[in-house]
């Protein structure tokens, strides 16, 4: 081979092991980190994304279980993995965007350590409120709000939950005082609200809606750009004279980064062809979650908006660097 030959084939040649990579891909079981316990709405999407995933990719996807400190053990153990493709993790709105922002010492960075693979479903939170009050719209809610400053509170599972910050987006927006209670969980959030020693709080689609057709509590609006499948006659914060007030949570699949380009794509294929399955969709629709999939491009685009949205929230409210 003389040296033009030799210079033409280098490309072919640097590309030559992810190409082999590529088309072995995968040889032996694909860990899915979980970094919440089982039994959780994320352990089962992870189940239900892994099994489908797993008839594409002929290899059999683990689930594995790292639950602690809302998801930051898991996520910091999945982020010091080989990023050889044989390591993906469930991802949240949570461990994505607010952990990173509201505690001071974590143990990863998600746009430095994980490749995104793609978006698994979201759903919408509803502001739900004790039937005993008297708002029914959240006009009212806002003008009951600041008739009492101080006075009407909103529960949360815990400082820095998504549910809080919610909570203090809709105070900066509406212009409003409440008092923030944060409780240990949602069930014990929840328990208080019905009760009624709390005013509101926002609570996940998933987990409200029977709720709130039981008449324990009241809906008062979505926090998504449209409204819930499961509650279509309760309308969306837009509607309601709020355009950019958006609480969504989602569920992303990401791997670590680093990870062969070629991975990641297939890995995406799987992925998207797992969210077309007819009964996986419907699982995820009963559930009120949306099926969404999309490119690693589009939910690398979702977490960078995602990030420059929350963090001047996290900043006024004082949560930054406080867990």
């Amino acid at each position: 081979m003389d040296r033009r030959q030799f210079t033409a084939a280098l490309p072919g040649l640097a590309l030559a092991p992810f190409m082999a990579h590529a088309q072995d891909y995968p040889t032996k079981p694909i860990r899915f980190i979980v970094p919440f316990p089982p039994g959780a709405g994320s352990d089962a999407i992870s189940r239900q994304t892994g099994e489908r995933m797993s008839k594409g990719l002929g290899q059999p996807v683990v689930i594995e279980n790292r639950a602690g400190a809302a998801g930051n053990i898991g996520m910091e153990y999945a982020a010091r993995q080989a990023p050889d493709g044989y390591t993906i993790a469930l991802i949240s709105t949570s461990t994505a965007i607010l952990n990173p922002i509201t505690y001071r010492n974590l143990g990863y960075k998600p746009e430095k350590d994980f490749a995104p693979i793609g978006v698994i479903a979201r759903q919408p939170y509803i502001l739900a409120v004790n039937p005993n009050v008297p708002a029914r719209t959240l006009q009212e809610l806002v003008a009951l709000a600041k008739a009492n400053p101080g006075k009407l509170s909103f529960a949360s599972p815990g400082n820095g939950h998504a549910t809080h910050l919610g909570g203090e987006l809709m105070k900066e927006m509406a212009g409003i005082d409440m008092i923030h209670v944060p409780y240990q969980g949602s069930g014990p959030a929840t328990t208080d609200l019905i009760g009624g020693q709390t005013t509101m709080m926002f609570v996940l689609a998933s987990d409200g809606t029977q709720i709130i057709k039981s008449g324990r509590l009241r809906a008062i609006a979505t926090a998504a750009p449209t409204r819930a499948a499961q509650l279509p006659e309760v309308p969306t914060f837009q509607e309601a004279g709020f355009p950019d007030f958006d609480l969504t949570a989602w569920f992303g699949l990401v791997g670590v980064a680093g990870m062969p380009p070629a991975t990641v794509q297939r890995l995406n294929v799987e992925l998207n062809k797992a969210l077309a399955d007819p009964t996986m969709r419907k699982w995820l629709m009963d559930g009120n979650q949306e099926p969404v999939g999309g490119s690693p491009e589009d939910f690398s685009a979702l977490m960078a908006k995602e990030r420059r949205r929350w963090a001047p929230v996290i900043e006024k409210a004082g949560m930054a660097g406080t867990l």
